[in-house]
């Protein structure tokens, strides 16, 4: 039996949040529409762009292995190294959103119904996962006429339940390769037995010991959420707090439009980690996050490009240690511009 605190306890934990952001009116914002006409869930066509169409992976009895997106000019590297992002749940949102802002990097998109366990059961098999990096290393040699193709930066993307197969996937040796993780709007777990108002700790697991590197800043990680309660699990808004508390990072309000129908209410960054919170309960809100996957990925693409080695400095003459005197100007330090924030600040 649902206990009525797994409905309660969630509302109540956001409820400070909202107090601290006095700027803010939930009641006044609309949720994002589901007509027809006008709705977050039908984006709009762009075409396959700067890409080649969609190329099947694997056999028809493979559908985890999923279907391949290849820009027709792609960057190899000198060593046959290319980028790749591989999005389970909305292959072709996915898509709409990435073929304009990101046209360097590769796509794989998994589709394989409703529900987080059609995507935690298959990639719970160890040998699925790297048949699918082999799968797409196999397509880009063949597209590019390098035998030597192989993924060099990887990126796991989900939407809603897709998160089962990364959550699977974090557990298995072969996620070492892993540089990023995506999460919109879609990560649960079941309420924990011993403390109903928080995220079971063992669901949780993979992503937390993830975060943590990515708090190090050795990783990249960003998750984003909705309002949406769902009855009788924890909620995207409890497991993306429960991330950003245990890797020590801040929750602060944040007033933006992220896109037409996407309006953020709070956010926190810590080192790589990033979150965003948004309003909205609704399913055209639950679509609407899918905006987020072209930042996103436009970032991640700036974030793998090599880095130029540093310039050789000049020699300057050592000054008369008993004629040198302060000249009053920034150390290098105290000069240098601030970094780039990641997307999700």
């Amino acid at each position: 039996m649902i206990r009525l605190g797994h409905f309660l306890l969630p509302w109540l934990l956001l409820l400070p949040l909202a107090a601290a952001a006095s700027l803010i009116q939930p009641d006044s914002i609309p949720n994002a529409p589901e007509d027809a006409a006008d709705n977050p869930c039908n984006l709009e066509d762009p075409g396959f762009g700067a890409y080649h169409a969609w190329q099947k992976l694997g056999q028809e009895e493979e559908p985890e292995l999923g279907q391949i997106l290849i820009p027709r000019q792609l960057p190899l590297k000198t060593d046959g190294g290319f980028d790749l992002i591989i999005h389970f749940h909305g292959g072709n949102a996915a898509r709409k959103q990435m073929v304009g802002v990101a046209q360097g990097l590769v796509l794989v998109g998994v589709d394989l119904g409703a529900g987080s366990r059609a995507y935690e059961r298959p990639f719970s098999d160890p040998s699925v996962f790297p048949r699918l990096l082999a799968a797409a290393e196999a397509a880009v040699a063949e597209r590019s006429g390098q035998p030597r193709a192989r993924v060099r930066k990887l990126a796991l993307s989900a939407w809603s339940a897709g998160y089962g197969a990364i959550r699977a996937i974090l557990r298995q040796r072969a996620s070492e390769r892993v540089d990023s993780v995506v999460l919109i709007d879609g990560l649960h777990a079941d309420f924990d037995e011993d403390h109903p108002h928080l995220p079971n700790a063992e669901q949780m697991e993979p992503f937390l010991h993830f975060a943590q590197k990515a708090a190090k800043r050795s990783r990249y990680m960003f998750v984003s959420h909705s309002r949406i309660i769902p009855p009788g699990y924890a909620s995207t808004t409890l497991t993306a707090h429960y991330l950003t508390r245990r890797v020590g990072g801040k929750i602060s309000p944040s007033v933006q439009q992220d896109s037409p129908y996407l309006k953020r209410y709070e956010r926190a960054r810590q080192g790589d980690f990033s979150m965003r919170g948004h309003h909205g309960e609704g399913k055209g809100d639950h679509c609407a996050q899918l905006a987020l996957i072209g930042e996103v990925s436009a970032y991640l693409q700036e974030r793998w490009q090599p880095k130029p080695p540093p310039k050789p400095s000049k020699a300057k003459p050592k000054p008369n240690s008993n004629k040198a005197k302060p000249s009053g100007r920034p150390t290098t330090a105290q000069s240098s511009k601030p970094s780039q924030q990641a997307a999700g600040t």
